[in-house]
């Protein structure tokens, strides 16, 4: 099935198309699939889940499938969107958008106006430390024999 990133406008193909599915991937008109316990490579329509039909059969438990044809590389010459793309703070993606690219930014963050902001004031503990780019790390220190105590540690200790 397929439906909006949101989950909206749910669409099923199929029920129960199989047992042990395993391997999915999609060429052309067709979802393609591997079923484990029948052997079996098969594909439906990927928009009506009709015109099931078994591809390959006889196979000893197939998993992973990938469809490997030409049209489905990437096309000469269509360059990388990124590459000349200077504007994106974290990570430039990729996507089916006017420009042809999508900033991205790390968990947290959000894109506002050509920069990553946090989504809320991140707190920051005790033992917290913000690094330089607004990062904030947790370091655990743990006691080793090799590094010698504070002097007021071992009197503590001792006494």
């Amino acid at each position: 099935g397929f439906c909006n990133y949101d989950g909206t406008h749910r669409h099923v193909l199929a029920h129960k198309i199989g047992h042990d599915l395993y391997g999915l991937d999609v060429f052309a008109d067709f979802l393609y699939f591997s079923d484990y316990s029948k052997g079996t490579i098969e594909r439906v329509h990927k928009f009506t889940g009709g015109n099931r039909s078994t591809v390959i059969a006889g196979l000893s438990h197939p998993k992973g499938i990938q469809i490997v044809h030409p049209e489905k590389w990437p096309k000469k010459g269509s360059g990388n969107p990124c590459e000349s793309n200077s504007t994106c703070a974290h990570l430039c993606v990729p996507s089916n958008t006017r420009q042809g690219y999508q900033c991205l930014c790390r968990d947290g963050m959000r894109y506002d106006d050509g920069e990553c902001v946090f989504l809320s004031r991140p707190s920051t503990g005790s033992h917290d430390i913000v690094s330089v780019d607004g990062g904030i790390e947790n370091p655990v220190f743990e006691p080793c024999e090799d590094t010698p105590m504070e002097p007021e540690m071992e009197d503590e200790l001792a006494g």
